[in-house]
């Protein structure tokens, strides 16, 4: 599943498709839960001191955050019917198959393109721009390999999402205007 644009969108308006993203993700396998999402200068969580400004789960849908992951189209549309500008979750782990790599920023893109260019090419991939103007790539877990959870790897504008790990998917709105 290709979903890369040319480039991040801006804005509030909440994409007529949504439901439909989060939908199109369980059909490939991704577990997805719906997260909160940025309001003028806060989150819908509110709190006045959020500091994960649309990048938690939602305590009234999700109660137990990525254990509430899910594939049950049934679920996914009662969810996002009821909070259709919640911003989407994907669970990465050894069990989901997933594992996600995501530069931050333009930094973040450089610094893994020379990565790529001293340890060789990554597999093609699924991949998207994040809100904040880097990317996300999404891997297959590889075998028994142990992916942990990790910001900033090595002093880099890398993040990694592993094990007990999740990730922000399009078209969710990111704190910054910038869609996913």
């Amino acid at each position: 599943m290709s979903i890369v644009t040319d480039t991040p969108t801006k804005g509030n308006v909440v994409p007529a498709d949504a439901l439909q993203f989060a939908l199109q993700y369980a059909r490939c396998g991704w577990n997805v839960f719906p997260i909160n999402y940025p309001i003028g200068d806060g989150c819908s969580c509110g709190k006045a001191d959020c500091d994960r400004i649309g990048k938690h789960p939602m305590a009234d849908l999700a109660p137990h955050g990525l254990k509430d992951g899910t594939t049950d189209l049934e679920r996914i549309r009662s969810w996002f019917t009821r909070r259709p500008q919640a911003n989407i979750a994907t669970r990465t782990s050894k069990a989901d198959g997933l594992f996600m790599v995501g530069p931050d920023g333009a930094e973040g893109i450089e610094q893994f393109a020379n990565l790529q260019a001293i340890h060789g090419e990554l597999p093609r991939t699924s991949e998207a721009y994040s809100g904040g103007g880097g990317k996300h790539h999404v891997f297959r877990w590889p075998g028994d390999a142990e992916i942990k959870n990790g910001f900033n790897i090595h002093g880099t504008k890398i993040d990694v999402r592993g094990e007990g790990g999740y990730f922000v998917t399009p078209p969710s709105l990111h704190k910054s205007g910038s869609r996913y």
